[in-house]
């Protein structure tokens, strides 16, 4: 299966991703009115396109960028790190003859 369709209705509840088959390039379910947060991390790796517009989801933009850059800039509460440790990266090349 390439394709699930199920826009333009009036579906409501929540989208659990996580279960789709691994084939699937296409999922519209645009112009409904689920609620709640989507799990993005198990996608099928074939998914070319996810239309999710026009529904009632809700978001968390903050996780999703620190998901993103893979770090955080702010420390948990009662947690003190120091963010600011310097990098040392040691180089070597040489010639291939």
């Amino acid at each position: 299966m390439e394709k699930i369709s199920v826009w333009y209705n009036k579906l409501s509840g929540s989208l659990k991703l996580d279960s789709l088959p691994d084939l699937l390039k296409y999922f519209y379910a645009n112009e409904n009115q689920f609620s709640g947060s989507v799990d993005l991390i198990r996608l099928p790796a074939a998914m070319e396109n996810l239309f999710l517009g026009s529904n009632r989801l809700s978001a968390n933009p903050t996780k999703g960028h620190l998901s993103v850059v893979g770090w955080t800039s702010t420390p948990v509460l009662g947690e003190a790190k120091n963010l600011f440790q310097p990098l040392v990266v040691f180089l070597s090349w040489r010639r291939p003859y």
